[in-house]
């Protein structure tokens, strides 16, 4: 679809970070939008800025985790613009904490939000492309999807359920006209942070390894739209991390522990034996429906990818070596794109440092 001009895109999960400039982005484009979110507020300011710009919009609160309601968004769209051709599944939380810690409902809520959400929006969308014989289905994912850290599984399984997802369904609809795709964020400077620090009773940390702007992030599903690729990274590099986990997944064990270990005390804490367990009361959306109800209300979810695991370390911990897993270039420069064999032999280099 190298034409976007006039094209009807639905976001989901528009009302922060990679949602909200994934709507700016394609508004710049000439796209007619839908968008959706929790945050109604928070949608009318989206839309204001996207009339700013000479767009056509229309936004609606949703909650992902009800089949229903993204069925009737992506239908909404469709009916009120006369077809579907983008739709980014965007919408998603974190949390972090030790498996034996975390209560399952936080496991469970995870996965209704971040995978059955995407699920739910799929199942919308295809009928409708499959009788257009076209449309892109960009969803959403990280590169924690592809390697976890110690203390982010719950989130990290519910991005490596929307791979699995995004990977099964681009093979069943091969030779329609309808591509599917997943993008894999590194961590993005947006609400995620604070919002899965309140969703784990304060265990979350700050910022980890390299960072991009949402917007970055934009443009690349923006990209990905005009020409769909199967998966997208839009930083570079870190696709060293998917191969060297596949060809040795006991050497990113190690990485993946030094990186808990240089990232804070926060974050250490989950490499580390385990002190008392987190109480379900300690977890915002932990004790049942009504709570949950409670975090909608006070609007906690993001929307945007969870830090990945080339880390940086936290302002509170002793720099890295000379040999660091990834060098992160200021985001104000231009980079290079450099041999994935050499980013490589960086996390070997680094696993193998004292």
């Amino acid at each position: 679809m190298p034409e976007l001009r006039g094209a009807v895109v639905a976001v989901t999960g528009a009302s922060a970070g990679i949602g909200w400039e994934t709507a700016l982005a394609f508004a710049e484009t000439g796209a007619r939008l839908a968008v959706c979110a929790r945050r109604l507020d928070r949608l009318e300011q989206l839309a204001q800025a996207v009339r700013a710009k000479g767009g056509e919009v229309v936004a609606e609160a949703v909650d992902v985790a009800q089949a229903d309601q993204v069925r009737r968004f992506v239908d909404g769209a469709a009916a009120r613009f006369g077809r579907l051709d983008v739709l980014v599944n965007n919408a998603g939380y974190g949390a972090h904490g030790r498996v034996e810690e975390l209560p399952a409902e936080t496991f469970r809520h995870l996965m209704e939000v971040n995978y059955l959400g995407t699920v739910y929006g799929c199942q919308a969308a295809v009928p409708i492309m499959r009788r257009q014989g076209r449309g892109v289905i960009v969803n959403v994912s990280s590169i924690v999807g592809h390697r976890a850290l110690a203390g982010g599984a719950a989130y990290a399984a519910s991005k490596a359920a929307q791979i699995s997802l995004t990977e099964s369904l681009r093979a069943e609809l091969r030779g329609t006209g309808v591509f599917v795709s997943s993008v894999h964020p590194v961590g993005t400077g947006t609400e995620f942070a604070e919002v899965a620090a309140r969703e784990s009773g304060g265990l979350a940390s700050g910022p980890i390894g390299p960072q991009q702007s949402a917007r970055r992030v934009a443009e690349a599903i923006v990209r990905c739209a005009r020409r769909p690729t199967p998966e997208v990274y839009p930083y570079l590099p870190s696709r060293a991390l998917v191969w060297l986990n596949a060809l040795s997944p006991g050497l990113m064990d190690r990485v993946a522990w030094r990186m808990a270990r240089r990232a804070g005390p926060r974050v250490a804490a989950a490499a580390t034996p385990a002190s008392a367990p987190i109480t379900p009361s300690q977890v915002s959306g932990s004790v049942g429906r009504s709570s949950e109800t409670r975090n909608i209300a006070k609007g906690r979810v993001a929307n945007t990818a969870m830090p990945n695991p080339m880390a940086t370390p936290h302002p509170t911990s002793a720099p890295l070596s000379r040999r660091t897993i990834l060098r992160t270039a200021r985001p104000s420069a231009p980079r290079a794109i450099r041999s994935p064999i050499s980013d490589v032999r960086r996390v070997t280099e680094y696993a193998s440092t004292p």
